[in-house]
């Protein structure tokens, strides 16, 4: 009798432990799904941010460029003008939007 019930239990077990085995590689399964679609949507993210950075520093940098070819001549733009948009640049540059690009890109420009 002693026996009987020690086999049962042991089954019983036995099937616990596929049951958990089972519910345990399913959610393997799910949570590499999600893995890998988070990396796709973080590659996205990165690549927005990278667009995003780019396109605030650039043509404020060109603009800058241009106001230094011009800097002898006060005819074309004013000092004023110069010392805003070198501001401007300044201050896009100093948004954390750019460094966190960089540094989540691995872009060093």
């Amino acid at each position: 009798m002693l026996i009987i019930v020690f086999s049962i239990s042991t089954m019983i077990a036995f099937i616990v432990m596929i049951f958990q085995y089972t519910k345990v590689s399913k959610l393997n399964r799910r949570m590499a799904l999600h893995e890998q679609e988070l990396d796709k949507l973080n590659n996205m993210k990165n690549k927005l941010f990278s667009i995003i950075g780019h396109d605030l520093r650039a043509p404020l940098a060109k603009i800058c460029t241009v106001l230094d070819l011009y800097d002898d001549d006060e005819d074309v733009f004013t000092p004023q003008e110069k010392r805003r948009s070198s501001m401007t640049l300044k201050v896009i540059q100093k948004l954390p939007v750019i460094p966190w690009t960089k540094c989540c890109t691995g872009a060093n420009r």
